[in-house]
């Protein structure tokens, strides 16, 4: 019982397969043994056709040339009194050669007949054997009635009578070889006839018992595979009954059905399981989600405070730099009020010495009145000139530090602006020019305005320009309906394409071993469209410099919506 248990162990789809392909391997057999059979028949049917029947066609027509040159033979001699000596002897010769060849060939197609078959008579061969030898006396007969027709012509028709009674002994032994070889032939068919009955008998025998030996075997597999079906399924209603709480498989079907029944229970059982599957994945993918967003919460807000941080660092360096070049410049108009002073001082005690020494005349008088006016001349002027750069340190101050709202007459708060970044600009070879209308104010953030443009300039040194090389910046300012366009250009050295496009991205710079933190231009973006509410753009070639175009309405809406 091994068989069975290999086919236990078969799949569904191997044991489907069993009776088919044992089926197909029984019936390509018995094919295979009909084709052999018919193959064989075939081959004597062709040998037949092609060896055995030409050879008798070829017989008979040799047969028929010995016939036809034995007949010319005998009507020459019949007429030797007639004809000279040597054309008589040479004819008969030629005669006598065509019949010498036919017999040849009537001997090598009598070797290749069927007298060679192992199933040919006894009489057949006798017969066969008979047969040369009247063609060998028929010819010897021939040859010697040839021979002595020139020298006795009687004797010679007595030996052509006797060629002639040979050669008609030789035409009937001739016909009886032929019936024997047919009968032969008839044999052969008739026991390759027999032969072919007997197989297809058996053929047909074997295809009955593999018909049976197919049909028992699929009952036995049906068996098997009903039987193994019917376990799997008691085995899916118990878990189907103890998953659904139903009965999945009811009493009275048969297996397949059962299978249906217990296939569509599972399948309901798969939609819930899915359904809950799919709720659990859009649990996570939301709970993902939520962990995704908060992650780039924290991110912006590490970057904000990042991008704070620097920001206040940049406005105190700005601060740091106006205050270094404030001092720089109050440090020349402060200096030349010391020295006058210093000189007033001098001429006071010069002027004393003479006076307790009663020795000052009015020619000292009246020079000490007058350096003492020049000397208070330039002391009021340089301390008027430190008082106005210490009133526009103060008020560049406050508003790049402060975020309160004022009114801005632009053309003075750019000039200021410009003039507390001199002490920078001086440091190289850059030139400046301010192309603004006198009538230009807007109410807007001045600290925001104020760390725009520093930005933009101290961009541009770092950036446009080499060092050492001359340039020249170009503010040029006007109305644009309601709103303030201001460009910025500068004549350096530009922007590559490839970078254009992320130059207001956060800590995106060229220069960050040079001193470049990369939120100048970030800041400056964020001030425009967040504070000032309004835009920026850059437009640039590469060598031919760069152009920042700014646009920012006039009255900002943060005025309009605290009056209303």
């Amino acid at each position: 019982m091994s068989w069975i248990n290999y086919v236990n162990h078969l799949s569904l789809r191997k044991r489907f397969l069993f009776s088919p392909v044992l089926s197909l391997i029984l019936i390509a057999g018995l094919t295979l043994a009909f084709v052999l059979e018919s193959q064989q028949q075939n081959v004597l049917l062709t040998r037949l056709a092609k060896k055995d029947m030409a050879a008798f066609d070829q017989y008979f027509t040799i047969f028929s040339e010995v016939s036809k040159q034995h007949m010319a033979l005998y009507g020459l001699l019949s007429k030797a009194a007639k004809l000279d000596e040597e054309t008589l002897y040479d004819e008969s010769k030629l005669r006598l050669t065509a019949i010498r060849k036919a017999v040849l060939q009537l001997e090598q197609v009598s070797e290749g007949l069927a007298i060679h078959r192992t199933n040919s008579s006894a009489v057949a061969q006798r017969l066969h054997s008979q047969l040369l030898e009247q063609t060998q006396a028929y010819q010897r007969s021939a040859a010697f009635a040839v021979e002595i027709s020139t020298v006795n012509l009687r004797l010679a028709a007595d030996r052509l009578s006797l060629a002639n009674d040979a050669f008609v002994m030789m035409n009937q032994t001739f016909s009886k070889v032929l019936d024997a070889q047919r009968e032969g032939i008839d044999a052969e068919i008739a026991g390759q006839v027999r032969r072919s009955e007997f197989s297809v008998a058996m053929i047909g025998l074997s295809m009955c018992l593999a018909a049976l030996l197919i049909v028992g075997l699929s009952m036995l597999l049906a068996r098997l595979l009903s039987r193994a079906i019917e376990t799997q399924v008691n085995l899916l209603t118990e878990l189907g009954n103890q998953a659904g709480g139903a009965d999945c498989a009811p009493v009275g079907m048969h297996e397949v059905s059962k299978l249906g029944a217990v296939i569509a229970s599972f399948q309901t059982i798969l939609m819930r399981l899915k359904d809950s599957e799919h709720t659990l994945s859009l649990a996570n993918e939301e709970l993902r989600n939520e962990i995704i967003l908060r992650e780039q919460v924290e991110e912006d807000l590490r970057l904000s405070e990042k991008v704070v941080r620097k920001t206040s660092e940049e406005k105190m360096a700005a601060l740091g730099t106006l205050v270094a070049g404030v001092a720089h410049e109050i440090n020349t108009p402060m200096g030349i009020g010391v020295t006058a002073a210093s000189s007033l001082r001098d001429e006071v005690a010069h002027l004393c010495r003479l006076y307790h020494d009663h020795a000052m005349s009015k020619e000292d008088l009246e020079d000490f009145l007058s350096a003492s006016d020049q000397t208070a001349n330039i002391l009021l002027h340089n301390l008027e000139r430190a008082a106005n750069l210490i009133h526009r340190f103060k008020q560049v101050a406050v508003d790049q530090s402060s975020e309160a709202m004022r009114n801005i007459h632009l053309q003075t708060f750019l000039n200021d602006t410009l003039m507390n970044l001199e002490p920078k600009i001086r440091q190289t070879q850059l030139q400046y020019t301010i192309d603004c209308p006198t009538d230009i104010a807007l109410d807007s953030y001045p600290g925001a305005l104020s760390q725009v443009i520093t930005n933009l300039v101290m961009n541009a040194i770092m950036h446009a320009y080499e060092p050492g090389q001359a340039g020249l910046l170009t503010i040029k300012a006007d109305i644009v309906e309601d709103q303030v366009k201001l460009e910025f250009r500068d004549d350096g050295q530009g922007i590559p394409d490839n970078i254009i496009d992320q130059i207001f991205n956060p800590f995106f710079t060229t220069k960050r071993g040079a001193g470049g933190s990369g939120l100048g231009l970030h800041i400056v973006y964020n001030l425009m469209v967040q504070t000032l509410k309004g835009s920026i753009r850059c437009h640039s070639r590469h060598g031919e410099g760069s152009t920042f175009t700014l646009l920012w309405p006039v009255v900002n809406p943060g005025v309009m919506l605290h009056v209303d």
